[in-house]
């Protein structure tokens, strides 16, 4: 605009001299004005032209051409960030998302190779077993034992399958429904009872101290979540010891604490929640390393928080929810 403003002064020193104006005012001619207004006009769109160019149509096309290569898969674009306008917010904006888009390709990849090496253990078990009784040498006694392995694997192929289903279930799951109420001390009551064979079977003693809690959230969610906790708690426990579960109510959340004997490495600590990541592997074969990742999922979606200490000979976590 600067430049397209001085453009009549310039057109009149060149025709009039060094004064840079008509002596007279009929010396200024309609075709005069006419030809000065043209070349001012012109000379403002093509420097309007050049600017927007520069500044905004060619940002645009390399933005829609990066854009086009993200569709197609390659997320290792990385546009140049130039100045501070809105633009240049869009293109800071856009970077991050294909660095993120990036992250969870690394993310999904890693994830398609750890689930393909468990499915790929229970698989092998059950068709070596079940190869080795179709050869009809084996005695009784080893039919029937290999026969009970090859139905352990398979609840353990279900119960991976089944955990893997629920974690996409809560991932997807946007806006989770938590406007169901219920008492969620007879929840947890009706977990440890559907578990009774297995922690009697270890000869486990239970101290519990629960307050009667009404609460509005997701049944089924909640549910889950005490189930895994208590499952681990009884897997990780030895002949005869004992389980403390804890429910106290605060003025707006409810705090749930479970504690077994046990010592966790720094290691552990701080990669149990990881999927896929089993806790003394040679102890717990059974084990399909998604229950508590699932359960620190849950939690977050409920708006809620998990935490975990290994301190004095104890395991323990903690989760707090919203009431």
């Amino acid at each position: 605009m600067m430049i397209s403003a001085t453009i009549p002064n310039i057109l009149s020193f060149i025709i009039y001299g060094s004064a840079g104006r008509p002596a007279h005012i009929e010396e200024v001619t309609p075709a005069l004005m006419v030809f000065v207004g043209l070349i001012t006009g012109t000379t403002t769109i093509l420097l309007y032209g050049v600017v927007v160019n520069r500044l905004l149509i060619k940002r645009v096309k390399t933005l829609n051409a990066a854009t086009k290569n993200v569709m197609q898969g390659d997320f290792s674009v990385c546009m140049e960030e130039q100045g501070q306008d809105e633009l240049s917010t869009l293109i800071h904006n856009f970077n991050q998302m294909t660095n993120e888009l990036k992250n969870n390709e690394y993310l999904n990849k890693e994830f398609v190779r750890n689930f393909s090496r468990e499915l790929k253990t229970p698989l092998s078990a059950i068709k070596g077993y079940a190869d080795l009784i179709k050869d009809g040498t084996l005695t009784n006694e080893e039919q029937v034992e290999y026969a009970n392995i090859i139905s352990e694997e398979s609840n353990r192929l279900s119960d991976l399958s089944k955990s893997m289903l629920l974690i996409s279930l809560v991932d997807s799951s946007g806006i989770i429904q938590k406007d169901e109420p219920y008492n969620l001390a007879e929840q947890i009551r009706n977990v440890i009872q559907i578990s009774q064979l297995e922690w009697e079977s270890k000869n486990i003693d239970l101290d519990i101290d629960m307050d009667e809690v009404m609460v509005r959230s997701n049944k089924e969610f909640t549910y889950q979540i005490w189930q895994n906790l208590f499952a681990n708690a009884v897997e990780f426990s030895n002949e005869s010891e004992a389980i403390s579960l804890s429910l106290k109510e605060k003025v707006d959340s409810v705090i749930f604490t479970i504690s077994n004997p046990g010592i966790l490495s720094k290691e552990d600590q701080e990669r149990v929640f990881d999927l896929f990541y089993i806790l003394n592997k040679s102890k717990n074969k059974k084990s399909t390393g998604i229950g508590l990742t699932l359960t620190k999922k849950i939690v977050d979606k409920l708006k809620g928080r998990v935490t975990l200490s290994s301190e004095n000979n104890l395991i323990t976590f903690q989760i707090e929810l919203p009431k």
